[in-house]
C-alpha cells in the first residue's frame, strides 16, 4: 500500500493548502491507490509490502524519528538517513564530515565573538525561512532566542548561528534537486530586504539551470557523496560569495513544492511518486 505522511495531518490544521491538493491531484490524475496516515501511527501493522511517502520537511523530522519502531519494517521515503539530515545542525556536521563548504558556523552564543558578526540565526529544524534572522549583535541574537522559545510551534528550541555570505544585490541563491540524481538547479533572486530568497516572499526564480561550473561541482559532490549514505532526495540550498567561492547552506524535505514546480514548470511531486513506484514495482 502507498501510504502519505503528510504534514497537514501531523499538524491536524485540515488546511488543503495547494501544494497538499497538487500532490493529491497528482496521485489521483495517476490512478494510484493510496492512504492518508494520521499523525498516531502507533496502532499501525505496516509490513514489507508497504511504503511510505513523507510529506514534510524538516520541522517534522523529530517527530518522524520518534516513530523508528513502527516504521522498521516499511520502506520510507525520503529516507530516514536523509530526513535526519534536514535537521540543519546534522547537514552542517555531515558537510564538514565529507570535506564539503559550508559556512562558518556556531551551536551556541558562548562560542562568538563581536567580529563574527553579521550572522544568520537559524532554528535546526526550521522550515519556509521562519525564524531565520540576520544578526548584527549579541542583542540580535538574544531577542531570537527568545522569540524561538516562546514559539510553541517549535518543540525543538536548537538553533545554529552561521556566518552571512555577502552576494550583494540582488541577492542570488541556487537550489538543486536531486531525486536520487540531479533533477535540475534553479537560481534565485530577491532585490528588497528579503535576504533568504524565499519565494513565499517575493523571491523569484529567474533561470533554469543557469551556466556556473562552481554550483555545479559543488552541488555534485553532494549528490555523490549522498548516494553513498542513502540520501535520496534534497533541495539543495547553495549561495555564492562575492569572489566566487561556493557553500552549502542546507537541505530541504520535499514539501511545500508548488511554488517551485510552477516556476520551473515541472510537477516534482510526480517526480517523486514515479521515484517511488519505480523502486516499489514488486509491490503494486
Amino acid at each position: 500500500m502507498f501510504y502519505i505522511y503528510s504534514q497537514m495531518e501531523i499538524h491536524g490544521t485540515g488546511k488543503r493548502d495547494k501544494d497538499y491538493l497538487l500532490l493529491i491531484d497528482t496521485l489521483e490524475q495517476a490512478n494510484i491507490e493510496y492512504k492518508l496516515l494520521p499523525k498516531d501511527i502507533s496502532q499501525y501493522n505496516f509490513t514489507s509490502e508497504d511504503f511510505i511517502f513523507c510529506n514534510f520537511g524538516s520541522s517534522n523530522v523529530d517527530f518522524l524519528l520518534e516513530q523508528q519502531k513502527v516504521l522498521s519494517n516499511v520502506s520510507i521515503y525520503p529516507s530516514l538517513e536523509t530526513c535526519k539530515i534536514y535537521n540543519k545542525d546534522n547537514f552542517n556536521k555531515f558537510c564538514i564530515d565529507n570535506n564539503l563548504p559550508t559556512p562558518v558556523t556556531f551551536s551556541n552564543l558562548e562560542e562568538i565573538n563581536d567580529n563574527d558578526f553579521p550572522l544568520i540565526f537559524k532554528p535546526v529544524s526550521g522550515s519556509l525561512s521562519e525564524h531565520l534572522r540576520l544578526c548584527n549583535n549579541e542583542l540580535d541574537v538574544l531577542e531570537q532566542i527568545d522569540i524561538l522559545n516562546n514559539d510553541k510551534d517549535y518543540e525543538n528550541k536548537d538553533y545554529i548561528l552561521q556566518k552571512f555570505i555577502d552576494t550583494g544585490m540582488p541577492v542570488i541563491k541556487y537550489r538543486t534537486i536531486f531525486i536520487k540524481d540531479k533533477i535540475l538547479t534553479y537560481k534565485k533572486t530577491s532585490e528588497d530586504e528579503n535576504i533568504f530568497c524565499s519565494l513565499k516572499d517575493n523571491g523569484r526564480i529567474d533561470e533554469i539551470n543557469p551556466d556556473n561550473k562552481y554550483v555545479d561541482i559543488i552541488s555534485d559532490q553532494f549528490i555523490k557523496i549522498a548516494k553513498e549514505h542513502n540520501i535520496d532526495f534534497g533541495a539543495l540550498d547553495i549561495i555564492q560569495d562575492l569572489e566566487g567561492n561556493c557553500y552549502l547552506l542546507e537541505i530541504n524535505g520535499p514539501t511545500k513544492l508548488y511554488r517551485a514546480s510552477q516556476g520551473i514548470g515541472i510537477n516534482l511531486y510526480e517526480s517523486i511518486i514515479n521515484y517511488i513506484l519505480t523502486k516499489n514495482t514488486n509491490k503494486l
